[in-house]
């Protein structure tokens, strides 16, 4: 499945880059930050980011990607992920054949019995790429139009954004992030699905910029904020 067709920041040999440091709360108490940043040039992409949470339950993600702009679309050549948390050090590296075909899949720890095979990520981004594509600077028209699936080396997921609406100068989207396929019984019963809501704020040359995001999560409220 090719990647929807973007809008996106930089064209032709020019090189494209954007960083984003976001303060992360839980309950209104800051208990970590994310950062994303990516670079496009010419028919290359990458992207990266780090969260890393602290309180009574830390722990720290990690995890870029390379990847390809074919037709304006994004796909990744490869992708690695580090995890860290209590129960210790987890991490997988997905890497995508040149023609159509399922990925590789290569994780450090143990699989579970309820995650997908590497055939089910064929055609499928994977979580750096969709959030970059989250995240990075758009056009007003292009605020609220994402419709992503993506394979996290065991598991599928989809996102979306929607219903754009003006807030004064900003855009404000409803966004969705589905539980797809991969995960358990449990896992599903303590959400399938997590509702956002998005803000971009205008900026340079006409574009709008992700300046925060409210996601509801079983723990509670989450609030991103950009520095």
């Amino acid at each position: 499945m090719a990647l929807m067709t973007l809008i996106l920041l930089g064209t032709g040999a020019e090189a494209a880059s954007e960083k984003a440091r976001f303060d992360v709360y839980l309950q209104g108490q800051k208990q970590g930050d994310l950062r994303v940043q990516g670079r496009e040039k010419g028919a290359k992409y990458s992207a990266e980011l780090r969260l890393k949470i602290k309180g009574d339950m830390p722990f720290t993600v990690e995890a870029k990607v390379q990847g390809q702009l074919v037709d304006a679309a994004y796909v990744p050549v490869k992708y690695t992920e580090k995890r860290t948390d209590a129960d210790g050090k987890t991490g997988v590296t997905i890497t995508y054949p040149e023609a159509d075909g399922p990925p590789s899949v290569a994780r450090r720890g143990e699989a579970a019995p309820h995650w997908l095979m590497p055939e089910a990520g064929t055609g499928l981004a994977d979580p750096a790429t969709v959030l970059w594509q989250l995240m990075q600077s758009r056009l007003p028209e292009a605020a609220c139009n994402l419709d992503l699936r993506m394979f996290d080396g065991a598991r599928i997921l989809r996102l979306r954004t929607l219903e754009p609406a003006p807030r004064g100068p900003s855009i404000t989207c409803n966004g969705n992030l589905f539980r797809e396929k991969g995960f358990s019984d449990e896992e599903l019963e303590v959400f399938d699905i997590v509702n956002f809501v998005i803000e971009y704020a205008p900026v340079r040359g006409g574009l709008m910029q992700t300046s925060r995001i409210n996601l509801d999560l079983p723990q509670g409220r989450v609030i991103l904020v950009r520095r």
